[in-house]
Order: C-alpha cells, then structure tokens, then sequence
C-alpha cells in the first residue's frame, strides 16, 4: 500500500472522510506529501462529531493550512478546544473560496471578525450558521 504512485493515493483518498485522511498521512512520507498537496481533499473542514470535541489547534491549522486557500466549508460545531483566532497565522485560510461557516460556541463568533479581517475581508458566503452562539 505504502507503493502506491500519487494518482493512485490522490484517487483513493478523495472518498476518504477528514478524519480518515489525516490518519492516512502516518502511513508513510509519500502519502502524506501526496495528501497534504492535493489541496481539494481539504476543501471541506467537517469532522465527525465524536472528532470534534477532541480537535486541537495544530490540526486545524494544519488542515486549514492544506487547503490552500481554497477552503469552502469550515463548521466547527461541537469543537471545543479550537476557535477562529487559530486561524489568523494562516494566511488567505478564509479566502475567497469559502462559502459556509458553521459555529455554535460564544468563542466561536467572537473569534471570527478578526479572523476575517486578517484574512482580507469577508469572503461571499452563501451560509453563516451562528446556531447557539
């Protein structure tokens, strides 16, 4: 399995859920290489919600950050350890691209503004789920 050319890596983890994907880079360097720069498998930050509770910053960060700016979904619903302000060393993280963002913690909404700001703005979102905050 450690093998597997990129194409093939890239074709098989497109079906993966995140949480899968982020266990699927401890396989080996290649597949972590291949995965982290296949930034459409990073699209849509939407984890599980037995994951959410137990989500820490780094691996927001790191998710966000393999997006490469090109991150449209970002719900981080039921996430307690992180909040938007982990996003603020990760430029373009709210690009252009996002198009939904669900929060439901007080932390959660108050983080984002400056999120945003440092980011360039609000990008045109076609939902902003503030649900509980």
């Amino acid at each position: 399995v450690a093998t597997m050319e990129g194409e093939a890596v890239e074709a098989v983890a497109m079906h993966l859920p995140l949480e899968v994907l982020l266990r699927c880079q401890s396989v080996c360097m290649h597949w972590k290489v291949t995965i982290e720069k296949a930034g459409y498998l990073w699209k849509s930050v939407v984890l599980s919600r037995d994951l959410r509770p137990r989500l820490p910053p780094i691996a927001l960060q790191k998710m966000v950050r393999c997006a490469r700016g090109k991150l449209q979904e970002l719900d981080l619903r039921g996430c307690a350890k992180v909040d938007c302000s982990q996003l603020h060393d990760e430029e373009e993280a709210l690009g252009e691209y996002l198009e939904v963002i669900r929060l439901n913690r007080e932390d959660h909404s108050k983080s984002l503004p400056p999120a945003l700001g440092a980011c360039g703005g609000v990008p045109p979102l076609r939902g902003l789920d503030l649900s509980w905050c």
